[in-house]
């Protein structure tokens, strides 16, 4: 273990946490494919915004409008906007998944000044130019309330300028499509529960089990590892072939209870994987961290000693080891003492001073 049994259990379930996560969102995206859903809450928001109940001719013209019909291919019909906001499946059909904001703006305010059909009139080169003037005295024309309001206040606020008009419908576009983002993310959070649900249901993926088998398992590896009799690996606790409840001392168990803990750990297992992989990573990083400063010995030796001091790179280069300064060496043939450098000059004996009292000299002895 590296420091604390527990953190390895968490480790250990958190990587299944993660798996399940990857593998319900890449379900998810597939379900997408057919499914459609991001399509359907951005139709949704545009039936809203231009008052669709009371003026589907107005939502149909819209998706014609060559700003927004370039995003996507075929035609809407104002049937096909009737039923799909009955339809219980959330598709989108064949409607474009994102509308930028510039080109949402840039249609609202075409449609206000040439209108909202195209006919050879509103395509001609004598329709009426695009400026601020001619879009408010045509607001009237529109005949959604809400549409109308928010067009009359993105001129009044533009101070004459197109441009900061057309800045002004895009916050606007912008400040919806961040609720229909939240609605998307619960309705895609309700789907992907479902499919985790499925999978742990089906494979029987025990949260409760599973702690207990991997905490029983690094126990038994590690009296093993000790030289101590541990008991024999098992399986991993997967599939309704096995028991549904983790190991009891107690044989006279109520069979509801053991229901019951099987029923818990497969929603402790379908929630958290619902939760998503990035979460996880998160956990997981902060536990690796945890888990690297709770060592034995807080991070020393085996006998508690502090770790041995590294010379510093420049000390290891100079020297030519990674473990300190090299030991002195002598040189073969040119130095004496081991000292390599350019020789002193010499003082002779006849150039030194006199000493006090003489030196004796030897003679013959």
């Amino acid at each position: 273990m590296f420091g604390s049994e527990l953190i390895e259990v968490i480790i250990g379930i958190v990587g299944l946490f993660i798996l399940l996560s990857i593998v319900c969102s890449a379900i998810r995206e597939i379900v997408e494919v057919f499914q459609k859903a991001k399509p359907y809450y951005l139709h949704r928001m545009i039936y809203e915004m231009l008052d669709g109940e009371k003026n589907t001719d107005l939502v149909s013209e819209f998706y014609d409008h060559p700003e927004i019909n370039c995003l996507f291919n075929g035609m809407v019909k104002c049937e096909d906007i009737r039923t799909m906001r009955k339809n219980w499946w959330k598709s989108g059909g064949n409607l474009p998944s994102y509308i930028p904001p510039r080109n949402f703006a840039l249609a609202i305010l075409d449609m206000v000044v040439r209108g909202s059909k195209l006919n050879n009139q509103t395509t001609s080169a004598t329709s009426p130019p695009l400026n601020l003037l001619n879009a408010r005295t045509n607001v009237d024309s529109l005949p959604a309330l809400r549409l109308r309001r928010a067009v009359l206040m993105a001129i009044d606020l533009a101070d004459g300028k197109y441009e900061t008009a057309v800045k002004n419908l895009e916050k606007w576009f912008d400040t919806s499509t961040q609720r229909v983002s939240e609605q998307y993310k619960r309705h895609t959070s309700k789907i992907i529960l479902v499919i985790a649900l499925t999978i742990a249901g089906s494979l029987n993926i025990n949260t409760i089990n599973l702690i207990d088998y991997i905490y029983r398992q690094n126990t038994a590896s590690h009296i093993a590892a000790t030289g101590g009799n541990a008991n024999e690996i098992t399986p991993v606790p997967l599939g309704w072939n096995r028991s549904i409840a983790p190991t009891v001392e107690n044989e006279g168990q109520r069979e509801w209870l053991r229901w019951l803990g099987s029923l818990v750990g497969i929603l402790i297992t379908a929630f958290a994987a619902s939760l998503g992989a990035p979460f996880w990573f998160d956990l997981l990083s902060k536990l690796a961290q945890l888990r690297t400063s709770a060592k034995p010995n807080g991070g020393h030796g085996e006998n508690g000693d502090p770790p041995p001091i590294q010379a510093s790179p420049s000390v290891q280069q100079a020297s030519g080891s990674s473990g300190g300064v090299a030991p002195f060496q002598e040189d073969d043939e040119d130095s004496e003492g081991g000292y390599d450098g350019e020789a002193l000059e010499v003082t002779k004996d006849e150039d030194l001073p006199p000493t006090i009292g003489g030196v004796e000299e030897r003679s013959g002895r």
